[in-house]
């Protein structure tokens, strides 16, 4: 018999998805369109929001990358520019960022 790489799918190993509660989100959510001008927490910053949510430090920072990628756009060379920003504050793009968090 010829052994060679298994016809099956592997299996994905890992920890298991676990969804926010409303509350984690309203507060990680407020601070990103706060902050919208700079959308990177400080460990400080992230250290505070870890102890109002009770997420990890890992949690946190991968949620707030997750947001960046989801929010600011990424057609435009200069995505973090003030003027694209701005217009994020404003709601223009705050609508569908908190559709697509839902």
């Amino acid at each position: 018999s010829k052994k060679g790489p298994s016809t099956s799918a592997p299996r994905k190993r890992g920890k298991k998805h676990c969804n926010f509660t409303y509350q984690q989100v309203t507060i990680l959510r407020k601070w990103f369109m706060e902050h919208l001008d700079d959308p990177y927490p400080s460990p400080l910053v992230k250290e505070d929001l870890c102890a109002k949510t009770g997420l990890s430090w890992k949690q946190v920072s991968d949620w707030f990358q997750n947001a960046r990628c989801r929010t600011l756009p990424k057609s435009l060379p200069n995505a973090r520019s003030r003027s694209t920003l701005a217009k994020a504050k404003n709601g223009n793009m705050m609508n569908a960022a908190t559709n697509e968090w839902k």
